[in-house]
């Protein structure tokens, strides 16, 4: 499960395991339609694989536009990619952690990917 995608049904719903919605805090503005800063550029991605493993992570895309939407879905998504090819190697909770700082020093590469200068990229923020 993965989102925000469609503003019109922000929330994914996969009863009885999980729900995920992205609301917006930004203030409504007379005579506009949508709230200042709209769309969300938060994102959050939940995979829940074999042997009960689950990768739960939030981005928040810090500020509005399209950077930091970019950015919170390509921090995402490379985060569950790191997890996901490296959760066998995980034995324990030191291994864990070394692995979650990894996956974020990853996504902070991808992020940056391809761009001439890297204030060209968007920042977000995680919490797994």
């Amino acid at each position: 499960m993965s989102g925000p995608y469609n503003i019109q049904f922000p929330q994914d719903v996969f009863v009885p395991w999980i729900c995920g919605k992205a609301i917006s805090t930004y203030p409504h503005l007379p005579g506009k339609p949508n709230r200042d800063g709209d769309p969300i550029c938060d994102s959050y991605c939940i995979q829940l694989l074999e042997n009960n493993i689950t990768i739960a992570v939030v981005a928040d895309g810090c500020n509005w536009g399209r950077r930091p939407m970019e950015a919170s879905n390509i921090a995402k998504t490379s985060f569950v990619e790191y997890l996901r090819n490296h959760c066998s190697e995980i034995g324990d909770l030191q291994d864990c952690g070394h692995f979650l700082l990894q996956a974020i020093s990853y996504c902070h590469s991808k992020v940056i990917e391809g761009k001439e200068d890297i204030w060209e990229a968007g920042t977000d923020f995680f919490f797994f």
